[in-house]
C-alpha cells in the first residue's frame, strides 16, 4: 500500500540519456528514494533539478523541494511492485534518471524490473548481492588479502562479538546480541578501536577517485549504543592508513565495476591496525560533508571525466535522537544550521531519529564550539518546549 502526497504537473517524456560529463539540463528530473533522502533532495533541488521524491520521513524541508512526494512506510517492508509503483506515481510517463539513496540494500533486486523511461544510476544488482551479503562480501576481502574483523555465521563459543546486518546502516542493526536470523546477519568480532568512511565516485574511465575521509562516532559504544550520531571530515589519519585505503578501493573497483558515488567504512583498532567493514554502494550521508556549491550528483548521473580542484571546509553532521515520546507542534522554529526537520504532528518514539545538525566551519576547533553551542541551544530551546508540549 502506496501513502502519501502528490502534487501534479503535465508529463512530458521527451528528455535524451545523459552521457558521461555532459552538464544536465536545469529541466532533468531526478526520482529519488531513500529510507530518508532530505540531503539528497536538497542538493537536487539546489543545482536547479526537478524532484519528485519518496521515503519514510516526509520531513519539511525534503518535502518542499519537491514537485511530488509519497512517504513510504519502512523500506525493509517495500516489495519489489510497491517501488515499481512508486516509481511509475511519481514519474507518471516522464523520462527520469531514478537515484536510490539508503535503503538499497534491500531494494537492489528490483531495480532489474524499471519502467523503460526510467534511467537507473544505481550499482547493478550483481555488484550490490556483493557487497550487501557478507559471505560474498567478507569472501571478496579474503580473495584480495584485505584486512577485516574475523566474523562468522554460527553463535561462538568465547570472546566478544558483535551482531551486524550487512543490508542494514545507521548503526542501529548492530547489537551485542548472538543470534542469527536471516542470511544478512552475520556476528564480527568486536574490535575497539575509531570507526572511520572514505567517500569515493568512479569516473569516466571507470577508476574510483576519493573525494575525502571522514570520522564516525556512535551514540555511546560503552553502552552498546552502536548508532551513528556524529560525522565529519578532516579526520586524524596517517598517510600510511590513507594510502592503504586508496589502494584498497582500486582493489574492489577492479572486482566489481562499480559506479557512481560510494563509501567503504573501515576501522583503526587500539593496537594501530586497519580494517576494513563494509561497503555502501551508493551515495552515503558523507555527501553532506562535500561543499554545497558542487553538483556532486551530477557524478551518480554521468561519470566525471576529470575532478574539480575541491575546497574542503570543515564540516559537520551531527544526529539528534528523541528521549521520549514526542509530538512536533505547529509552529516551532529551527535554527538555520538544523535539517531533517520533523513535520507538524509528527509523532516520534523514544529513540527515534528527532533531527540532524550540519555545521560548516573554517576549522576543527571552530567546528567544535559551533558543535557545542547548537547542542546547547537544541538542549536548552527545543528539546524542553517539546517535552512541555508533550
Amino acid at each position: 500500500m502506496i501513502s502519501g502526497m502528490l502534487l501534479r504537473v503535465p508529463a512530458n517524456s521527451s528528455k535524451p540519456m545523459l552521457q558521461q560529463s555532459e552538464r544536465p539540463a536545469v529541466s532533468t528530473l531526478l526520482i529519488i528514494i531513500a529510507q530518508s533522502a532530505r540531503f539528497l533532495i536538497q542538493s537536487a533541488a539546489r543545482h536547479g533539478y526537478r524532484v519528485r521524491a519518496a521515503d519514510c520521513f516526509a520531513d519539511s524541508d525534503s518535502v518542499q523541494h519537491c514537485e511530488r512526494f509519497i512517504r513510504l512506510k519502512a523500506i525493509t517492508t517495500v516489495s519489489p511492485q510497491q517501488l515499481r509503483e512508486t516509481i511509475e506515481l511519481l514519474a507518471e510517463g516522464e523520462t527520469a534518471y531514478l537515484i536510490i539513496g539508503t535503503g538499497i540494500e534491500y531494494l537492489y533486486p528490483a531495480l532489474t524490473d524499471l519502467p523503460e523511461y526510467i534511467y537507473s544510476t544505481a550499482n547493478t544488482a550483481e555488484a550490490c548481492s556483493q557487497v550487501c551479503q557478507p559471505m560474498p562480501w567478507f569472501a571478496l576481502l579474503d580473495s584480495l588479502q584485505l584486512p577485516h574483523p574475523e566474523v562468522t555465521y554460527q553463535s561462538p563459543n568465547t570472546g566478544q562479538w558483535l551482531l551486524k546486518d550487512a543490508a542494514a546502516w545507521g548503526g542501529s542493526h548492530i547489537s551485542t546480541e548472538q543470534c542469527i536470523s536471516n542470511n544478512s546477519h552475520y556476528l564480527q568480532r568486536h574490535i575497539h578501536g575509531n570507526s572511520y568512511s572514505s567517500l569515493f565516485v568512479i569516473d569516466a574511465q571507470h577508476q574510483p577517485r576519493l573525494l575525502m575521509f571522514n570520522r564516525q562516532i556512535c551514540v555511546a559504544e560503552a553502552n552498546g549504543d552502536f548508532r551513528l550520531q556524529t560525522l565529519y571530515n578532516h579526520p586524524e589519519l596517517a598517510t600510511d592508513q590513507q594510502q592503504a585505503i586508496t589502494d584498497a578501493i582500486m582493489q574492489i573497483q577492479q572486482r566489481l565495476n562499480l559506479r557512481g558515488l560510494n563509501s567503504l567504512d573501515f576501522m583503526v583498532s587500539d593496537s594501530g591496525q586497519l580494517l576494513l567493514l563494509e561497503l555502501n554502494p551508493r551515495p552515503s550521508a558523507s555527501c553532506q560533508l562535500l561543499p554545497e556549491t558542487l553538483d556532486w550528483l551530477h557524478w551518480q548521473i554521468a561519470p566525471p571525466q576529470n575532478l574539480p580542484d575541491i575546497k574542503m571546509s570543515y564540516r559537520l553532521l551531527y544526529h539528534f535522537f528523541a528521549e521520549q515520546l514526542l509530538t512536533i507542534p505547529d509552529n516551532i522554529e529551527w535554527p538555520t544550521d538544523f535539517c531533517d526537520l520533523p513535520a507538524p504532528g509528527t509523532i516520534h518514539a523514544e529513540g527515534d531519529p528527532l533531527c540532524s545538525l550540519c555545521i560548516e566551519a573554517p576549522d576543527t576547533n571552530e567546528r567544535l564550539k559551533r558543535l557545542d553551542q547548537q547542542c546547547q541551544f537544541f538542549r536548552e530551546k527545543i528539546v524542553l518546549r517539546l517535552k512541555n508540549l508533550t
